[in-house]
Formats: C-alpha cells, sequence, structure tokens
C-alpha cells in the first residue's frame, strides 16, 4: 500500500502559497486593465514571476512604474495594504457595485476613482500625493484620517468614521490650512466609547453631519465646519459626550 504523505505534502505547500503574505506589483499585459486578471500582477518585482493566485487579505498590491496603465477593480477584493506610489500616474477605478476592503491604503501618485461602490479601510488612509475620489456610496473607515497633500474628493459620497481596533481615530492634515471638505459624514460609537481627535486641518461638511451614539462619543480638537444648508443629525444620543 502507497503512503499519502507525498500527496499530504504538495497539498499543505499550495495552502501555504495561497495564504503567504504576497507582495502584487500592477504590470497588465496586451492592454487588460482588470485587477482579476491573475496575469496583469507581478510577484515581488516588475519583473517577477507572474501571479498564479487573486490577491487575498494578507497580501499587498502596489501601483508604480512598473506600469502606468490603468486598473480596473471589476471585483469584490480584500487585501491587507495598498499602496498607490508617486511614480504611478495611472487611474484605478473601482468599478459596479463591487467591495473594496483593505487594512491601510497610501496614495501618493495616481488617482483613484470609488465610483459607486463600497470601501472599506480599517486602519489608516493615508493621502500623501495623487488624487483619492470617494465612491458616490458608503466609505467606512475604522481608523486614522491623514492629508498631507494631493486631493480628496468627496464624489458626494457618506463617509463613515468608526472608532479603530485599537486606539483612537485621528483626523489629520499637515497643517491648519489643510482643507479636505466631506459631503455626508457620520461619526459612528456603536458598542464603545470613542474619541475622534481632529487636528491641523479645516474639516468641512457639505451636506450633513450625523452623530450616531449607542455609548459615548467626543470629539476633539479643530472646529468642524458646515457648509451652506448642511444639516446636522444626531441619533441616538442619550450617551453623547463632547
Amino acid at each position: 500500500m502507497k503512503s499519502p504523505l507525498p500527496a499530504i505534502l504538495i497539498a499543505c505547500v499550495f495552502c501555504f502559497q495561497a495564504n503567504a503574505q504576497t507582495t502584487y506589483l500592477w504590470n497588465p499585459q496586451g492592454g487588460s486593465t482588470s485587477a482579476k486578471v491573475v496575469s496583469n500582477w507581478k510577484i515581488a518585482t516588475c519583473n517577477g514571476s507572474t501571479a498564479t493566485y487573486f490577491p487575498g487579505s494578507t497580501d499587498t498590491l502596489v501601483f508604480s512604474n512598473c506600469s502606468a496603465g490603468n486598473a480596473t477593480i471589476d471585483t469584490n477584493i480584500t487585501v491587507r495594504f495598498v499602496n498607490v506610489k508617486s511614480s504611478y500616474s495611472g487611474t484605478i477605478t473601482l468599478s459596479g457595485s463591487n467591495t473594496f476592503t483593505t487594512e491601510k491604503m497610501r496614495v501618493t501618485g495616481g488617482t483613484f476613482s470609488g465610483g459607486s461602490g463600497t470601501i472599506n479601510v480599517s486602519s489608516t488612509l493615508s493621502i500623501d500625493g495623487g488624487t483619492f475620489t470617494s465612491t458616490s456610496g458608503t466609505f467606512t473607515l475604522a481608523g486614522n484620517f491623514t492629508k498631507s497633500s494631493g486631493t480628496f474628493n468627496h464624489n458626494n459620497g457618506t463617509v463613515v468614521f468608526k472608532k479603530a481596533s485599537s486606539g483612537q481615530p485621528t483626523i489629520a492634515g499637515s497643517s491648519i490650512t489643510a482643507a479636505v471638505d466631506f459631503y455626508d459624514v457620520i461619526f459612528d460609537a456603536p458598542d464603545a466609547t470613542t474619541l475622534f481627535n481632529i487636528n491641523s486641518i479645516y474639516f468641512t461638511v457639505n451636506h450633513s453631519l450625523t452623530i450616531s451614539v449607542d455609548e459615548q462619543l467626543f470629539i476633539n480638537g479643530d472646529t468642524i465646519l458646515m457648509a451652506g444648508s448642511s444639516n446636522l443629525t444626531l441619533s441616538n444620543t442619550s450617551g453623547t459626550g463632547g
């Protein structure tokens, strides 16, 4: 009777490869812009091996001078980190109703366009150059928002600020003259006392501001400006602090 050990070992090798932390560099071939075509990604370097697996929750996506080609996020995607480098000059577009989820995202070049999809960032969004156009749907940020340069466009969408998994969220610019205009904003403290720190930034709400609280919510730091005919809604405010 033959031992099943070799087959078991082969299976485990492929499991490990599929779940390892891998860096995927955008380098599309043949004019394709689809992010779900695995052959459009290289592993580790611009000239590395062609990807054989679709990026997963432990992986990093890098957009750089490997290719200036545009990218279309045409499927639901969940990764650990998205790095849009200053050397990238293309446009990344979230298409349709797809969901884009990452722990961290840094934009220093190129353009990210959220379309009408759903964006979830569970730790940090940093805009240090380039352009980040949010979704016209809902962008949920459970962590820090920082903008030192570059452009943030609200796209008439909703941004939900929530408590990070550890620590208190910070919304910050490079100086008090830094400005970010939002359309609809929700500060959400559903199950734990939350302090939002707003530092060195003109934070402007152009349509509606909602404070949604089941526990205590505190907003500390600079002023939130409400432009034009924007509305303020307080929801479940029995535990609100400020």
